[in-house]
């Protein structure tokens, strides 16, 4: 009936916000949680066996550890030769190298240093990780591409899998770094608020939290935000920062756009009573759209 009438059923800020709702409720705007389908959260989930002797758990949990001392000294001798390794390098190498991974960044050598490291310390992460998912059967390498959602290259070749697997887990990784960077926004936000603020009164907010409120301004302040950084307020604050700067996003988007993301979401799109009032305002003005068509042409029979 809208379609005949030229009458246009939706109204995009309603059509925004359902979606933003049905966003939320998924989890689109809450801090990414770190990746379970390592082998370590593989391991932990695996059941016991309870029939284990007492002795035997004792022994296998002090080689474990031991295995793990000696893993961790291994990394940090690595670590140790990658730092010397990137500190021999003139600042414009250590550019150049970043520049290559998109990065573009101005700072002093040690800072420089430092973000290479972690640079190739994920290049190395990345590396084993595809080790691991090329080691796996197909069907377990399909059940972790169905966990991560990565639903369009399950019907595809191994190489396809875990590709698409590693691209989620890049993208994961990516929303992490988008969403601290937010929340120490926030608390620097939140910081500069209460420099604002006297000392007595920052001594009023120490006790409401049940913080030591040390001697100085700056010693409550570093309490109050290690509190907030601790709890959930500030994971609250970019939640609902993300969700209002997504509910904008979506009232400027083209029509057929906000459709198709509602459409995904399996939400209604439909406002009854808007489109009641505009199918009537559009009658009163210009007629019923039956009595707009034309008349049907007669059958000639033959």
């Amino acid at each position: 009936c809208c379609e005949r009438s030229g009458v246009n059923p939706y109204v995009q800020e309603v059509l925004a916000d359902r979606a933003v709702r049905a966003e939320h409720a998924a989890g689109r705007f809450a801090r990414p949680a770190p990746s379970s389908s390592g082998p370590a959260a593989r391991a932990s989930a695996a059941p016991g066996d309870a029939g284990n002797d007492v002795v035997e758990a004792l022994l296998a949990s002090e080689a474990s550890r031991k295995r793990e001392a000696e893993r961790k000294k291994v990394e940090e001798a690595a670590a140790a030769s990658k730092r010397k390794e990137l500190s021999a390098m003139s600042v414009d190498q250590l550019k150049e190298l970043l520049s290559s991974r998109g990065i573009e960044i101005a700072g002093k050598k040690d800072e420089l240093v430092e973000l290479a490291f972690k640079v190739r310390v994920q290049d190395e992460v990345v590396a084993a990780r595809r080790g691991e998912l090329r080691a796996m059967a197909t069907d377990d390498l399909r059940d972790v591409a169905k966990n991560c959602k990565v639903v369009a290259a399950l019907t595809g070749k191994k190489n396809a899998l875990v590709d698409a697997v590693l691209a989620h887990e890049a993208k994961a990784r990516e929303d992490a770094r988008a969403f601290d960077a937010k929340a120490e926004e926030v608390l620097a936000q939140w910081a500069a608020e209460l420099e604002e603020k006297s000392g007595a009164e920052l001594k009023d907010i120490c006790a409401g939290k049940g913080l030591r409120p040390g001697v100085s301004k700056e010693d409550r302040v570093r309490a109050i935000v290690q509190n907030w950084r601790a709890g959930r307020a500030v994971d609250a604050a970019v939640i609902e920062s993300r969700r209002a700067a997504r509910t904008a996003e979506l009232a400027l988007a083209a029509l057929d756009d906000l459709l198709a993301v509602c459409k995904g979401l399996g939400i209604d799109t439909v406002v009854k009573e808007v489109m009641v009032g505009r199918l009537l305002a559009h009658e009163e003005e210009h007629g019923r759209a039956e009595d707009e068509a034309p008349a049907a042409a007669p059958v000639v029979r033959k």
